[in-house]
């Protein structure tokens, strides 16, 4: 069998089991491409911008360097003839047509305070242009400016190399976001199908086998009852009718076979109890616990006069369930805050209060109380924590009750000291979880 398996709104299989990329949900394919074209589109754009005010800053506080130092030396040849200085332009000239130690393409002019030309070199720049000056001293006086021009175009075509490795770079990016992780979603939502499919097969065949085991014991419970019917009764026959001629070891060992008999008859009987929770279901119906509980009091109206017991409980909601495991619930841990006790009388109270969406019920007794560290184990079918001649029982009870529990979607726990009684809770949904026919 062959099922296709949905993985939230990401994808699906296919009729092969395979999975289909064009299948993903166009959200998410939307925000990847998104996402990769947003991150393309910062390293495209944020590359050359860095560059360009990287190489800027860089650029500009070299010109000023530059400026600063050549002001200097121009200002040693004017302290040298601070008269004649603005004749000497042939000197100033040839001073100012020294390149920088990069090469780079620049125009020097002197500047007097008038704003004439005194000097300047004759090479020709290209726009755009940056400028940086600096004073020319005589005696500490400023007399002249030095101005150094130099163009940005090399830059610029720097930038533009920058900025074309950066697209590239950019489109590198934005298939890698784009493809890789739409691949890793592929594999993993193939993964996921397969998990979820290899879940469910075995979820199927776990289903199966309890189904079975339930009616297994339903059955091998039900026939059993026949031959021990026959072996209660002939041993009892046989008692009667040779009462005379057997020896008192004789008839110790028929009580003793009676006994053993009694006691599989209420093995059988609890282990039919325990495998109808699982084969007997019905539809969950509006469940009076007010009804239910009166039907379990009237039912264990006896041992509750034997004992003395002293019943209370806070007014029970109507809940959603099975009615006739409602009431096996409640039996059941009344009758075990009955029979637990340490001579004196009990006093069991069952309450119930809200917990969120579910209903919390509790049954307290002040009997002998439990170990903390059995809690758990209490809940296991035939475990118990007396002898039978202690306290009579299969210990199945509990069991049930964990059963019946699970089946309406909630959840049971004790809690105890030894000596100081114990209470048992549960809690029951408002709605019922996974009901079943």
């Amino acid at each position: 069998m062959r099922a296709v398996v949905e993985i939230g709104s990401l994808g699906a299989r296919s009729s092969t089991g395979a999975i289909n990329v064009q299948n993903l949900d166009t959200r998410v394919i939307r925000i990847i491409n998104w996402f990769a074209a947003a991150i393309a589109i910062v390293i495209a754009v944020s590359s050359p911008l860095v560059y360009f005010y990287a190489s800027y800053v860089s650029f500009e506080g070299v010109l000023d360097a530059e400026a600063e130092i050549n002001g200097r030396i121009a200002s040693e040849v004017i302290n040298a003839n601070p008269t004649l200085w603005r004749f000497q332009t042939p000197k100033l000239e040839e001073f100012l047509k020294r390149r920088s130690r990069r090469g780079h393409a620049e125009v020097r002019r002197v500047v007097d305070n008038d704003g004439k030309i005194i000097a300047e070199s004759s090479e020709t720049l290209s726009r755009p242009i940056i400028i940086r000056s600096a004073d020319l001293l005589d005696a500490g006086v400023k007399v002249a400016r030095i101005d150094i021009a130099r163009s940005l175009q090399p830059l610029l075509v720097q930038t533009f190399a920058v900025m074309s490795l950066g697209t590239l770079l950019g489109m590198i990016v934005f298939y890698a976001l784009r493809v890789l992780p739409r691949r890793a979603l592929s594999r993993a939502i193939a993964e996921n199908a397969r998990l979820v499919e290899e879940l469910q097969r075995r979820s199927e065949e776990l289903k199966r086998s309890n189904q079975e085991l339930e009616q297994f014991a339903y059955v091998a419970s039900h026939d059993l009852q026949e031959p021990l019917r026959m072996i209660t009764g002939y041993t009892n026959l046989l008692a009667k009718r040779y009462q005379d001629k057997l020896g008192q070891d004789a008839h110790e060992f028929i009580a003793f076979a009676v006994d053993g008999a009694k006691r599989m008859h209420v093995l059988i009987n609890d282990l039919l109890s325990y495998s109808r929770v699982g084969t007997r279901e019905k539809v969950f119906a509006p469940t009076n616990c007010e009804v239910a509980l009166d039907r379990v009091l009237v039912g264990l109206q006896v041992a509750i006069q034997e004992s003395g017991a002293k019943l209370t409980h806070d007014p029970l909601p109507t809940i959603m369930g099975d009615e006739s495991q409602i009431s096996q619930l409640l039996q059941n841990l009344v009758a075990n805050a009955l029979k637990y006790r340490d001579g004196k009388a009990p006093q069991i109270h069952i309450g119930c209060a809200r917990d969120g969406t579910r209903w919390k019920f509790s049954v307290k007794d002040n009997g002998i109380g439990i170990d903390p560290k059995y809690a758990d184990k209490i809940f296991v079918i035939f475990q118990r924590l007396h002898t039978k001649q202690e306290y009579p029982g299969t210990g199945i009870g509990l069991a049930v009750c964990k059963k019946i529990v699970d089946r309406h979607g909630g959840r049971i726990w004790v809690e105890s000291e030894l000596g100081k009684g114990a209470t048992f809770y549960f809690t029951m949904p408002n709605e019922p979880q996974g009901v079943v026919q």
